[in-house]
């Protein structure tokens, strides 16, 4: 793990979210922007369906989703407060057919801590959109990370891709 910069995830809780992803059947890769070239980047942000991140500067490589993908934006209300009613990713993501969802955390300062429960409740409404709630829909049978976690709903602001741009 590279030294805590600032402005992060509390140390290890990049490992603990993923390895709950991966035992909600999901396949996770985390992903240190600072330390990956481009070329990386561009191919995993290519091939994600479920991007989740706190807001900032690398929020920008949202722009290489494909249509369908889900994105969380995760702020930080002591960190970035002022900045949850600003639409440009919400602009960006839509136009590429992905769907935003805003969290704002109330609590948390720096570093960043996220409880499981919370991060299994963005993950349930996030598996409800774009490409996911596609698959769901066309299964035979439920796919394993389809199944809700059974956390209480979190309070988040959604926004769908316009029309025309919708999976």
């Amino acid at each position: 793990n590279a030294e805590y910069m600032g402005r992060g995830w509390e140390p290890g809780t990049s490992q603990r979210l993923a390895a709950r992803g991966r035992e909600r059947g999901l396949d996770v890769t985390v992903l240190s922007f600072e330390d990956t070239d481009d070329a990386t980047i561009a191919a995993m942000m290519h091939n994600t369906t479920l991007f989740f991140a706190v807001t900032g500067a690398n929020f920008v490589h949202t722009r290489m989703l494909r249509k369908g993908a889900v994105a969380v934006q995760y702020f930080v209300r002591k960190l970035f407060g002022a900045h949850y009613t600003h639409e440009e990713y919400a602009r960006l993501t839509g136009l590429r057919g992905v769907s935003l969802i805003k969290v704002m955390d109330n609590e948390s300062s720096d570093p960043i801590r996220i409880s499981t429960e919370v991060f299994d409740a963005i993950v349930d409404q996030a598996l409800g959109l774009g490409v996911h709630a596609a698959m769901v829909q066309a299964a035979l049978t439920l796919p394993k990370w389809a199944n809700l976690s059974g956390a209480p709903p979190i309070s988040s602001t959604i926004t769908l891709p316009p029309e025309r741009f919708r999976f």
